[in-house]
């Protein structure tokens, strides 16, 4: 099931990107720090946080996020538009489309009677929820600092679809989970032009 969800996560990406001139490249998480002697050390987030936190938690808590994603331009395809490189909002819309597949199709296969249909739509809830963590790396990070607004609307669907799908029907989550998530966007836009 993780690598079905995988698949659609990679290939939701591509195909994003694809439209708007740029590709995805999945690889494993690995977050980079310098040390004093100015070298640089990687660390395996995407193996160690997901299997630190199950063996915490007792297996009661679950993060999915195990990839990272690189965005590049394909500068052919770009021509004739009126940048030739990615904006900062382009790069946020290529790092969104996964998350919110992820959450779409929890919601669409939780309402199965079928346990594992059930559990394929759990993968996915939780996928969707570690991948819009604004940890550095993850795509939460690159929808964070690229668009907040998009950042704000979309962290709120997920949440709120992840907490109305065990409660009420699909239709109904969505329709909720949009004016949760508009209302948080309009707050937000309140809260920034407030100042």
């Amino acid at each position: 099931m993780s690598f079905i969800a995988i698949t659609i996560h990679r290939w939701a990406q591509s195909y994003y990107a694809d439209r708007i001139g740029a590709t995805t490249a999945l690889t494993l998480w690995i977050s980079k720090r310098k040390t004093k002697q100015k070298k640089e050390r990687s660390f395996p987030s995407g193996v160690i946080i997901p299997l630190l936190i199950s063996f915490l938690s007792n297996g009661q808590l679950f993060f999915a996020a195990t990839t990272s994603t690189t965005t590049t331009v394909k500068p052919a395809y770009r021509l004739g538009r009126k940048f030739t490189r990615l904006t900062e909002f382009e790069y946020a819309k290529v790092a969104v489309i996964a998350p919110l597949v992820h959450i779409l199709i929890a919601v669409i296969f939780n309402f199965s009677n079928n346990t594992i249909i059930q559990n394929f739509a759990q993968v996915n809830t939780m996928m969707a929820i570690s991948y819009m963590l604004p940890l550095p790396g993850l795509l939460g990070s690159t929808i964070f600092f690229s668009s907040k607004p998009l950042y704000v609307f979309s962290a709120s669907f997920i949440l709120a679809s992840a907490l109305l799908i065990k409660i009420i029907s699909s239709t109904y989550t969505i329709i909720l989970a949009t004016i949760i998530a508009i209302l948080c966007l309009i707050m937000y836009f309140w809260q920034f032009y407030k100042k």
